[in-house]
């Protein structure tokens, strides 16, 4: 499922090392990244089934772990020296496919339906400028980015924030989601104009 790619030149970061200190210490050499990229994937179907039946608590958990699966692979990849042409799309691709549904499903219902759009739209542009690549030629340059990261962490809490606001009616956290949501789609414009990797 993809060549390794020696000398790929990816830098490792402190939250890497981390993870590979604690994480990933217990995780097989057997197990590569791309295995991790493709949970990401097969959690989302269940993952809408849980919020369909307002299963909200369940699904904040396995929200959590799909998220979580995100910087495990990275890690992964850049500390075993396993990074892959496959894992650096379909990363990238999960990332999206994960936070979309769930903005979707779940944020239409206790957000304006018009900011959720808006970020599935630049969402859209991003993998439609990401088959450009492919399609050229280029694949190896839409990989992830630093600035793509930093969406998807900010993504990432807005929803979880979104989740807590939910199962507890706290209003601290809806205002969170929201403003956390606004910088996610400044972060998603700025990983649109950026996205060809250095």
């Amino acid at each position: 499922m993809g060549t390794v790619e020696q000398g790929t030149g990816s830098r490792i970061t402190i939250t890497d090392r981390l993870l590979a200190a604690t994480i990933l210490h217990v995780i097989p050499h057997s197990v590569k990244p791309n295995h991790v990229t493709i949970v990401r994937f097969l959690c989302v179907p269940p993952l809408v089934l849980l919020l369909w039946h307002h299963l909200y608590f369940y699904g904040m958990l396995l929200f959590a772990f799909a998220a979580l699966t995100d910087a495990i692979d990275g890690a992964m990849a850049r500390t075993r020296n396993q990074i892959t042409q496959w894992g650096k799309i379909a990363d990238p691709f999960a990332d999206k496919l994960l936070i979309g549904t769930v903005l979707i499903v779940l944020m239409a219902n206790y957000v304006n339906t018009l900011v959720v759009w808006v970020m599935v739209f630049i969402e859209l542009c991003i993998v439609a400028r990401s088959l450009l690549y492919i399609a050229s030629g280029r694949s190896a340059q839409v990989e992830a980015n630093r600035v793509g990261k930093v969406k998807m962490i900010m993504q990432s809490v807005a929803l979880m924030s979104l989740f807590v606001y939910i199962l507890s009616g706290i209003p601290t956290f809806l205002v969170i989601a929201m403003y956390t949501l606004y910088l996610a789609i400044a972060f998603a414009i700025a990983s649109l104009v950026f996205y060809v990797s250095a």
